[in-house]
């Protein structure tokens, strides 16, 4: 859901990520690669600086202000599990990359609204009292731990653990993946590197419509409407898009299909070359959308009949190579476009700090709050040969709630955030199993009588 942004926009950056149908047990669904954009098209001004998504954690199904009335909760999207319903496996990853995650959670609890709470099953839980105790709880443990296994049977024991509903209200949950693209890019335009990165266009604003935060484009008379659309930002490929020339351009790559990937995912990595010849890597990280509804050219290309082969994130690459005068039409199906800004860190998440991969996910921060502690058990390939994940196999590893994506929604929905290197690049296209999805929390402290 890069994102961040929207959330890394928390993908962003949205209903799909992978065209590959899983064969495994955990019967999975299509989806596909470019079906989970990391961004939020309700980013407000307050993240806009930092490039992140709304923290959405204390609206929606299961969380709510302390103003709210117990009689009026929604009912809770999780149920309270005992250490013996926990999966029986040992936890994968690093042990130093979780407590990155967690400590990086715990540098941003002070900012939690004290007035949020998390309502969960047998429980409402002060989402900033909850974040810390949770968080100081969980390194404790790992303190104690040598590994995975030691950890994961103290932790069992020592924290209460809330299962997700899922999508079928019995705990199933679709796991999908997205990673952090890294493109080439020079700061001026050459006769190859000419696909711009475009800024936030100062006439792209915010504004409410029947309740919801919607991006307009602001007319000189102060009249709002629709913004472009991306056929009129990129152009068709003859004469330059309704933004060129207005000193928008923060980059400009030699790939257009890869400025498409870095606008599904929220956020990436730029190799730059700057005018003065020297090189150096940026972060590029979400700002704002153009309004415009998100439309899959996966679904697209399906209904025209296209290959499914070609339906990955890497079969679409052949497929654009094959048939390059191609990619401009189909790039056009999706109206929605996304404008980035540069910054000397990153990638950030919608809860405001920089995610980690195999250990951050993103969740819908309407039915689980940012910086909740979570357990994800789902399927990875155990091999990848070619750009084909193989051996795919059950898994468990300890993860925080970081992120969003646009697609995701309710609670069967999660997107696990894979990192930038060239095996994620390829899980992430793949990643389309179901699973279960778990919450780690203090116990309750007892009030002295």
């Amino acid at each position: 859901m890069l994102s961040f942004w929207g959330g890394f926009l928390k993908s962003f950056f949205h209903l799909l990520l992978s065209s590959w149908v899983s064969t495994s047990v955990f019967a999975s669904e299509p989806t596909f690669w470019d079906s989970s954009p990391h961004w939020n098209s309700q980013s407000t001004p307050e993240f806009q600086s930092l490039g992140l998504g709304q923290d959405l954690g204390n609206i929606g199904t299961g969380i709510l202000s302390k103003k709210t009335k117990t009689s009026s909760q929604s009912a809770p999207s999780t149920v309270k599990v005992l250490p013996a319903d926990l999966p029986n496996l040992v936890p994968d990853g690093s042990m130093s990359d979780f407590r990155l995650a967690v400590d990086r959670q715990l540098a941003r609890c002070a900012q939690l609204n004290a007035r949020d709470v998390w309502y969960v099953d047998g429980r409402i839980l002060s989402r900033k009292q909850w974040c810390t105790e949770t968080g100081k709880a969980i390194i404790g443990i790992l303190n104690r731990s040598a590994d995975w296994a030691t950890y994961y049977q103290i932790a069992k024991t020592e924290l209460e653990w809330y299962k997700s509903i899922g999508r079928d209200q019995k705990g199933e949950v679709l796991y999908t993946g997205y990673y952090l693209p890294t493109l080439k890019a020079k700061r001026v335009a050459d006769a190859t590197f000419k696909y711009p990165l475009y800024s936030h266009p100062a006439d792209l604003v915010q504004t409410t419509v029947s309740g919801k935060l919607v991006w307009r484009r602001k007319l000189p008379d102060g009249k709002l409407v629709p913004y472009y659309k991306r056929s009129e930002i990129d152009g068709d490929g003859q004469k330059p898009g309704a933004l060129a020339g207005q000193g928008l351009e923060i980059l400009y790559t030699d790939d257009l299909f890869a400025n498409f990937i870095l606008q599904i995912q929220g956020s990436g990595i730029a190799e730059v070359t700057e005018k003065d010849g020297t090189r150096r890597t940026v972060s590029i990280n979400y700002a704002a959308q153009n309004g415009h509804p998100y439309t899959s050219i996966g679904s697209y290309l399906k209904s025209q009949g296209v290959d499914p082969s070609y339906l990955t994130l890497q079969g679409m690459r052949r497929y654009f190579a094959l048939y390059p005068g191609q990619l401009i039409q189909v790039l056009n199906v999706n109206e929605s476009y996304v404008f980035f800004q540069e910054s000397p860190v990153g990638p950030y998440g919608a809860a405001g700090t920089v995610i980690v991969p195999w250990h951050s996910i993103a969740v819908d921060l309407s039915q689980f709050p940012t910086g909740a502690y979570s357990m994800v058990q789902t399927q990875r390939p155990m091999k990848v040969v070619g750009d084909q994940g193989t051996d795919w196999q059950p898994f468990l590893r300890m993860t925080v709630n970081q992120d969003t994506g646009g697609a995701i929604r309710g609670p069967g929905r999660v997107d696990i955030y894979w990192g930038g290197d060239a095996y994620a690049e390829i899980v992430a296209g793949q990643t389309a199993h179901t699973g279960s999805l778990y919450f780690a929390a203090a116990p309750e402290t007892k009030k002295k009588p």
